[in-house]
């Protein structure tokens, strides 16, 4: 019996720290709509020693992201928007390669329209988990 609850012990432990060892996942993300094209991959989450804020960028037509290590502070935004689904508001950051706004994406879940087609088409491959 010690032996048993020794062994479910370390399995507890080896199962919440693996969990907590990756922070960030890396999608493909395609509009499975026949008259669209879109295609792009997306990064979410930080690592162990760097942040991420992560989203889409309608003048470069890409995902983005911003980061920055861990000990830093957080990029400021450049704005705030009202969102009227959560009563919420948003942070807008600039984009790092053409400086417009965008809205940070925080899970995939999130992420239901596609940027291009406007359409509830995409689906998104997990490709990697990073940390």
């Amino acid at each position: 019996m010690k032996n048993l609850r020794s062994f479910l012990f370390i399995a507890l432990i080896l199962i919440v720290s693996e969990t907590l060892a990756v922070a960030g996942s890396s999608y493909a993300v395609v509009c499975n709509s026949i008259t669209c094209d879109f295609s792009d991959s997306i990064c979410l989450g930080g690592g162990f020693i760097f942040h991420q804020i992560s989203g889409y960028c309608t003048e470069c037509q890409q995902f983005v992201s911003i980061t920055w290590r861990r000990l830093e502070p957080k990029p400021a935004p450049i704005g705030h928007v009202w969102d009227s689904l959560s009563g919420a508001q948003q942070p807008i950051y600039a984009c790092p390669n053409c400086g417009k706004p965008f809205s940070e994406i925080k899970e995939i879940e999130d992420l239901t329209h596609c940027p291009k087609c406007h359409k509830p088409s995409l689906d998104k491959i997990p490709m990697m988990l990073y940390d």
